[in-house]
């Protein structure tokens, strides 16, 4: 069923629409960076915040 899906998505792509992305490549490359790049540092910055806000801080060693 999922072959059938994958198989009648590609049948409905336009090529102008294709090469018309190709040629102003803002928006994916918008959404690269945003996967790959500002998501993965938010989560890290999130889950600090969220670590040391149950945990505290113990920078001093005590």
């Amino acid at each position: 069923m999922v072959i059938v899906a994958y198989v009648n998505m590609g049948c409905a792509i336009d090529l102008k629409i294709i090469k018309e992305t190709l040629r102003r490549p803002v928006a994916p490359a918008i959404g690269l960076a945003s996967q790959y790049l500002f998501m993965p540092l938010f989560q890290d910055f999130r889950s600090d915040i969220a670590v040391n806000n149950l945990c505290g801080d113990n920078y001093g060693g005590n």
